[in-house]
């Protein structure tokens, strides 16, 4: 069986676009909402431990 390249080329778009499409689904999900959201807070958390952690002077 030979494939023609405008095939192959086709067939490796649409994989693509439907993992794409996955992915995306996958991401905006419910359940990955919380992980997120954690994620979201981290910077936030590092700048509150290092302002508590400077002396009282230093502010």
């Amino acid at each position: 069986m030979h494939l023609d390249p405008d095939v192959l080329s086709s067939v490796v778009t649409v994989v693509w676009f439907l993992s794409f499409i996955a992915l995306c689904v996958w991401a905006w999900s419910g359940r990955r909402r919380r992980d997120f959201d954690a994620a979201a807070r981290l910077p936030l958390e590092e700048l509150n431990e290092r302002a508590a952690a400077r002396p009282e002077g230093d502010r």
